[in-house]
């Protein structure tokens, strides 16, 4: 992590992304209807009988609660019927390509734009709002709760928990006074502005590590912006060869999608040069430089 110079916070520079934040509910009865018209498809083959929503299971950023509308994906796991599992699914050579094949055609006779994306295991329908429904063909596994396609290479199926994930940022983000979840959401602010190459699940994966060690992650929210400095320090310092992190408590692998590190450092010498004109009481100077950083809607006066 770089070395800071920054003063602590001074006037709470992030106050106005914080009050921002609050608007923000999960509602997951409002996710089931926009995603039921894909799902529908997949009921009326698989089991046309089946009523309600029983089959899908929401997860990734909503479930975690670190979700931005208008940007964040509403990622679903289908679970497909076990008597398909008894028939296909265990075949040892071929069955989860031939499960995400399957699923992709049904998908396109209705949404023929769908985007089959192999590495996720998973079939994209992209919404007019620019948020992508991402659903994921699921079958139970007794040992880790699901398993996906991997479509990758000669395809397997890849072991998948999400409640394992969702419980493990919940517990972190009560011990942290709710600051893991206020990271992440700052931290997609800033990527959609800047437009970096960082998923969702990359962010919380990485803001789930950085968070545990920061002497600011039981503060209050008033040091909101040294955490986010700090965290974007934590990002510039990453070795740029990695390719790959676990995600936390599910231990799923989470992939770079590109470099990031000079968009990091770049924002933290942003944000602490703010900082440093908030602490010589310049606000006008700093609400300009974080106006730079998040936009000017998040910055104050």
């Amino acid at each position: 992590m770089l070395s800071v110079h920054a003063p602590e916070a001074m006037i709470d520079g992030l106050y106005a992304l914080r009050e921002s934040f609050h608007a923000i509910k999960i509602e997951e009865r409002k996710i089931f209807d926009i995603v039921r018209p894909v799902t529908d498809v997949l009921d009326h083959f698989f089991d046309p009988s089946r009523t309600g929503i029983t089959s899908s299971l929401m997860f990734g950023s909503w479930a975690r609660g670190t979700a931005i509308p208008a940007s964040s994906d509403y990622n679903i796991a289908y679970e497909l019927p076990p008597r398909l599992t008894e028939n296909i699914l265990n075949l040892d050579q071929g069955g989860a390509i031939a499960i995400l094949a399957l699923v992709d055609r049904l998908i396109k006779e209705k949404f023929p734009h769908a985007q089959k994306r192999p590495e996720r295991g998973s079939i994209t329908i992209k919404l007019g709002t620019g948020v992508a429904i991402d659903v994921r063909p699921c079958i139970r596994n007794h040992a880790a709760g699901f398993a996906y396609p991997d479509g990758r290479k000669d395809g397997s199926w890849r072991v998948f928990n999400p409640h394992l994930g969702i419980e493990a940022f919940r517990k972190l983000n009560s011990l942290t006074r709710e600051n893991l979840i206020f990271i992440c959401r700052a931290m997609r602010i800033w990527r959609e502005r800047h437009s970096v190459p960082l998923s969702g699940i990359l962010i919380d994966t990485l803001a789930y590590r950085f968070i545990e060690t920061s002497p600011y992650r039981q503060k209050s929210p008033r040091y909101q912006d040294c955490l986010f400095r700090d965290f974007l320090g934590f990002l510039a310092a990453i070795d740029p060869e990695q390719e790959w992190w676990f995600a936390p408590g599910s231990h799923e692998p989470v992939l770079r999608k590109g470099p990031f590190e000079a968009k990091a450092l770049e924002g933290f010498r942003l944000v602490q040069q703010a900082m440093e004109l908030d602490a010589a009481q310049q606000h006008r100077a700093a609400w300009k430089i974080w106006g730079q950083v998040l936009g000017e809607t998040y910055a104050i006066i």
